[in-house]
């Protein structure tokens, strides 16, 4: 399927939006496709669709080169895709009943992603091996 525009948004908390501090691009839940908008031009200028859940979160890499995704749903997972060129580079599975926010670390070498209610679990992930180097429930 080939988009040509995205009307509205579904954010669920304050993760559903990012921006990138290097670009000034931001990047918005719409159910099961992440927005890119190039705000320099006023134009949404990618879609990056997750194949059966919804996008709740987004954020950027510290570089700009990389934006991560979280989802609620079915086996609900982290994504990590190339901003360049839509590519997903990384899915990372921990959670059961979805994932409230996802963030790079500053040296973009982990990612953390906290679980929606009744999951309540955060992990850290090295994302480029797809390891998960620690995990907690939250009470």
């Amino acid at each position: 399927m080939n988009l040509d525009m995205v009307l509205g948004m579904s954010c669920t908390n304050k993760g559903s939006l990012a921006c990138d501090q290097t670009s000034g691009m931001v990047a918005h839940t719409a159910s099961g496709v992440l927005v890119l908008l190039n705000t320099k031009i006023n134009c949404q200028v990618k879609y990056l669709h997750v194949r059966k859940n919804c996008v709740s979160s987004a954020s950027f890499s510290s570089d700009g080169r990389y934006v991560t995704t979280g989802e609620t749903g079915f086996r609900p997972a982290v994504r990590v895709w190339r901003v360049k060129d839509g590519a997903e580079v990384a899915i990372l599975y921990g959670h059961e009943f979805g994932i409230k926010c996802v963030q790079f670390s500053p040296d973009m070498q982990e990612i953390i992603s906290v679980g929606m209610e009744h999951d309540n679990v955060v992990n850290v992930w090295k994302w480029p091996t797809g390891d998960k180097v620690a995990a907690n429930k939250i009470l």
